[in-house]
């Protein structure tokens, strides 16, 4: 009975011992699934925070675009309108150009006359057969004054019509 007695406790030792190693091992692993459920859980959270901050940023982005959107049909008004007044500025300007052209065909076909009526009274004044020969020096001086008038005319015309078509 002694031997019986004593291997009882020697095999109920052996059997608890398996049994708290089996438990140990059974806690050890799942600890170890704990742990890395936990971590799992970690990563989640900061997926989730990251992709938070995206969506809060796409939707910032989309306000903008919208915004943008919206903004659109008053620039394109604004366009519109600018282009309307270039063209009617151009209209103007090319209006002008063609007069200013006139005016000065106008002004060079005077000065052409105003040279010749020149040309014949200096013709005349040195003729030493006419006796009004201070009469017609006179004529000559007023002649020369009227197309040096028309000469600056002419060319201030000129140069304010290139001024406006530069503009």
């Amino acid at each position: 009975k002694s031997l019986s007695a004593d291997s009882q406790p020697l095999q109920v030792s052996t059997v608890v011992q398996r049994a708290l190693s089996a438990n140990r091992k059974r806690v050890t692993k799942l600890h170890n699934t704990v742990e890395e459920l936990q971590q799992e859980v970690d990563d989640l959270r900061k997926e989730n925070r990251m992709l938070k901050k995206v969506n809060m940023r796409q939707e910032r982005d989309l306000r903008h675009v919208d915004q943008e959107e919206a903004a659109l049909p008053m620039l394109l008004q604004r366009h519109s309108a600018e282009m309307r007044t270039l063209r009617e500025r151009l209209k103007r300007n090319k209006q002008d150009l063609i007069r200013k052209e006139k005016e000065a065909h106008d002004h060079d076909a005077e000065i052409n006359i105003l040279r010749d009526k020149l040309s014949h009274f200096k013709q005349l004044a040195n003729n030493k057969k006419l006796e009004e020969r201070e009469k017609l020096a006179q004529r000559l001086e007023r002649v020369e004054q009227e197309m040096a008038a028309k000469d600056k005319k002419i060319s201030v015309s000129i140069s304010h019509c290139c001024h406006m078509w530069v503009q």
